[in-house]
């Protein structure tokens, strides 16, 4: 199963995005520390129509795991370049 690793910085906050059938990491700036030397944090799930970090995911009409990523505070989604699996790939916000 392929995974898409989406890294986001939404107001302020970072957010790490995996799809589909993976889990959200959330990193708050005035919650516990997280990075190489912090105590793993428990995964939550993530579910379609769900606010992320200032975000929120919505299905793709007639497009199994595929979402778009929309931003709350412009409205505007993003998307991948070339839809491209690579690391460091080109996202773009748009609409």
């Amino acid at each position: 199963m392929r995974t898409l690793h989406t890294l986001l910085a939404v107001a302020g906050t970072v957010a790490a995005v995996a799809l589909p059938g993976s889990a959200v990491a959330l990193a708050d700036p005035g919650g516990p520390p997280v990075g190489p030397d912090a105590a793993p944090a428990a995964p939550t799930a993530l579910q379609r129509d769900t606010a992320v970090a200032g975000a929120a995911l919505h299905p793709v009409a007639g497009r199994d795991n595929i979402y778009y990523l929309k931003a709350k505070h412009s409205g505007k989604c993003l998307t991948v370049r070339g839809a491209s699996h690579a690391n460091n790939a080109v996202v773009n916000q748009y609409r």
